[in-house]
Order: structure tokens, then C-alpha cells, then sequence
């Protein structure tokens, strides 16, 4: 186990597009990882002089320095990093669980106040799954198949038949075990975090952890497969949740060093996956009152479609549009096309030139618009709406494409999540704005 407990001098929190300058023997570490990784590009920009994340957020471990990379829309709570942990935590929990789950109670004590989040996770799961197994192991009926002197179980009377000595019995039996893919997972993902931990803490939980389940064949490879819950085992999905979300991000670093790795999250992805959850989640309470049943309401999420050319008589797929949640609702016959966005705006306004005639909003990209008149040409969409993160939930006025045309929406979302009634308040402000999208349809 590697004991290395990170001091705060080697301890650094930035935030996404945060330029660091100021220490020149972590800018060096910083370079050096990104010279030797192919997949640094996609998320790290580093000089000689600085370096900076893009778009990722999480933890970057080199040899001497670990990295908590936080996301840009909570940048100026600069003051209380722990409330951007707790949000982060929350959101990552919120965007990768079955969308019928909620968030757990999270709580962040004066003890775990200055963990980071790879260590408020790992203590997360440790806290919960030591509750769990202090309650006893899960155990499930395995099917064994064996030979035994005595006739116990169920004969099987065609391996029976066969046998030349007749003196043992080829049985079949059920034994209440704890072996079992879901503690064997748990043996993998303690061991795992327990190399990785600098916390001494989280350590002695772990420690603890691998007593209860004395699992004697610890997997070398994360074990594959989806874990079913159900009324026996359901009590142990949160800490399962935990370390989902830990292995999944876990990349060891290349060149066999057991001190460097990455955590990493793609916030493009998390946002859209986040906002999808939301609105699938809470999509009667969103349409309530409107005369839409749900049943009327469908879903898609990242639904392909092709655009074709022409070659000859053959139409060939040149391209492919995906838009990130299109809501279709059949009782009005309308469809809906949404699209996140991760960027930071300041403002939902339309600027307007000297003669009065509107000339671009200013806020968003050529690209951006665009990318949403093909989705509302392709999919024949009543509007389509731009979601981004905010400080506050509110609803740009309808832009048109054309006169009388179909509608474009910018949406902001509220994406503080540290108060518990945070799903409430943001479905209610949502269903108010929603009012106003179909008003406009």
C-alpha cells in the first residue's frame, strides 16, 4: 500500500481554463505527463511556461503533485471549495445513475472538509458500504454442483446413471454464500482504493472493509457485468454507486508508476447527461396542468439522424445529427429539440441594430445557431431550445428562425445543487418556463 500522505504544498485546486503559472516544478511534472500521453490533448493544454484543463474536471496525480481540477461554473465561490466538491459530487451522482434514483444524503464534515474529491468519494463509499457489511455480508443461494457420500440436495440422476462407482451420489445443492459477483466487485474496488488513497482515514476504513468480506480470489481486472438489485441487496446500491464512479474515471498513468493516475470527467458529457436525467425524471411533474399525459410524452435521447447524398441511384449517409434530448408529444403532435451547451452565459439578450431589425444574439455562437435550425428543419420541430449552465433558471423570449417561423429558446439552469431541495425548486422554476415554451409553439 503506498502510505505517501499529500501535503498541501503538493496539493493544488484550479478550475477548468485556469491558467497555472506559478510553480515551475509542477508545470514541469505537468509537461512531462503530457508529452508521454496520447490522450492529454483532448482535455490538457501545456507550455513550457503554464498549463490549463479544458473542459475536464477531476484529478490529475503525477509523481510528486496531485491536481483537483473543479468546474468553471462554480469559479466564483472561489472562497468555499468544498461547496463546489459537494456540487460536483452531486452532479456526477445525479447524471450517471438510473434516472429513477436520487441523490443520497451527502454530507461534507469539519473532518472531510479538505479531502479532495477523489478521497471525499472514496471516504463516500467506504462510510456507506461499512454501514451495509456492519449489518451483515450479502449473501445469496449459489447452485453447486457435486459428488458426496450422502444424498443431500437434489439427485441428478442422469450424471448418476453414468457413474461406474455407485458409492458417491452426483448432486445438486444450494449453499447460502457470500460469493458472489457483487462482493466480488466490492473485494476489487476496496483493494483498488486502497492503493490509491493518500487519506489515513480512508485506509483504516478500507482495512476494515477487506475483514468483512475475506474474499480469498480478489479479481485482477475489474469485474464486467451489470449488478442487479433487488429487496435483498438494494441497500448496497449507493456504495456501488460510489465506486462505479470512481473506477469508471480511474486511468492509470503509462509507464508502470503505482503514484500517477487520473480521474477524469468530460463536463460537456456530465452537463448533457445530467440535464437528460432531469427532464426524464421529472417530465409529468414538468408537463402537469398543460393537458399532457404521460404516457403521452416520449424521450429520445441522442437519437441518429442521417443527412444523405446522392450517388447515382444509391443514397449514401454522408453525415449524422444527434441532438442531446428531443421530446415528442404525441397527443398535440409537437416535438421538441433541446441541446446543452457547457459554456458560461452572462446574458439571454437579443442585440439590435440602429434601424430597429435584430442582428445576431450576441451570446451564442454562428455554430451553435446554425446547429439548431438543422434540427429544426430535420426533425420538423415546434422549437428548439439551447440549455446552458447559470446561476439561475430562466427563459430567453422565442427568437425565430423566420417570420412566423419555428421558435429558438435559450435556457439557462440553475446548477447549484448543495441545498437538498435543489430538484424541487429547479422542477418548479422548469415547469413555469415550460408554460412559456408551449405558449409559443
Amino acid at each position: 500500500m503506498n502510505n505517501l500522505i499529500l501535503s498541501e504544498k503538493l496539493s493544488k485546486t484550479i478550475y477548468e481554463n485556469e491558467e497555472v503559472r506559478s510553480d515551475q516544478g509542477l508545470i514541469d511534472e505537468i509537461l512531462d505527463f503530457a508529452n508521454n500521453s496520447e490522450r492529454s490533448e483532448k482535455f490538457l493544454k501545456a507550455l513550457k511556461e503554464h498549463f490549463k484543463f479544458k473542459h475536464h474536471v477531476g484529478i490529475l496525480q503525477t509523481l510528486n503533485f496531485r491536481i483537483q481540477v473543479l468546474p468553471k461554473i462554480w469559479k466564483d465561490d472561489n472562497s468555499d471549495k468544498s461547496k463546489a466538491i459537494l456540487n460536483l459530487i452531486k452532479l456526477l451522482f445525479y447524471a450517471f445513475t438510473d434516472p429513477s434514483s436520487s441523490i443520497p444524503e451527502i454530507v461534507i464534515s469539519p473532518e472531510t472538509n479538505k479531502l479532495d474529491i477523489f478521497e471525499l468519494l472514496i471516504r463516500f463509499y467506504a462510510t456507506t458500504l461499512e454501514d451495509q457489511l456492519s449489518m451483515g455480508v450479502y449473501r445469496k443461494y449459489n447452485r453447486v454442483q457435486e459428488e458426496s457420500r450422502y444424498l443431500r440436495g437434489k439427485l441428478n440422476l442422469m450424471k448418476q446413471l453414468r457413474r461406474i462407482d455407485q458409492s458417491k451420489f452426483n448432486i445438486d445443492t444450494f449453499r447460502f454464500s457470500g460469493d458472489n459477483d457483487l462482493n466480488r466487485f466490492f473485494a476489487y474496488a476496496t483493494e483498488c482504493l486502497l492503493r490509491w488513497t493518500k487519506d489515513p482515514k480512508n485506509a483504516e476504513i478500507l482495512s476494515s472493509i477487506q475483514l468483512h468480506l475475506d474474499s480469498e480470489d480478489i479479481p485482477t481486472s475489474k469485474p464486467k457485468g451489470i449488478i442487479n438489485f433487488n429487496r435483498l441487496n438494494e441497500r448496497f446500491q449507493i456504495p456501488y454507486t460510489y465506486a462505479k464512479l470512481l473506477l469508471d474515471s480511474m486511468i492509470p498513468l503509462p509507464g508502470g508508476n503505482d503514484r500517477s493516475m487520473m480521474m477524469i470527467f468530460d463536463m460537456n458529457e456530465v452537463f448533457e447527461a445530467f440535464f437528460a436525467k432531469f427532464v426524464t425524471r421529472n417530465k409529468e411533474s414538468i408537463f402537469n396542468g398543460m393537458g399532457i399525459s404521460e404516457s403521452d410524452i416520449k424521450i429520445q435521447r441522442q437519437e441518429k439522424n442521417f443527412i444523405y447524398g446522392t450517388n447515382g441511384t444509391t443514397d449514401l449517409a454522408l453525415r449524422y445529427t444527434r441532438p442531446d434530448v428531443r421530446v415528442v408529444i404525441s397527443n398535440t403532435n409537437s416535438t421538441l429539440v433541446f441541446d446543452t451547451k457547457y459554456k458560461i452565459l452572462n446574458s439571454l439578450e437579443i442585440t439590435v441594430r440602429d434601424d430597429h431589425e435584430p442582428d445576431e444574439i450576441s451570446v451564442i455562437s454562428s455554430g451553435d445557431l446554425y446547429q439548431m435550425f438543422t434540427y429544426s428543419e430535420i426533425y420538423k420541430s415546434n422549437g428548439t431550445i439551447l440549455v446552458f449552465p447559470g446561476k439561475e433558471t430562466k427563459l430567453s423570449d422565442p427568437y425565430r428562425f423566420t417570420k412566423g417561423g419555428r421558435f429558438l429558446r435559450v435556457c439557462m439552469i440553475n446548477m447549484d445543487l448543495s441545498h437538498d431541495d435543489w430538484e424541487d425548486k429547479l422542477r418548479d422554476q422548469f415547469r413555469e418556463e415550460f408554460k412559456k415554451i408551449m405558449d409559443n409553439s
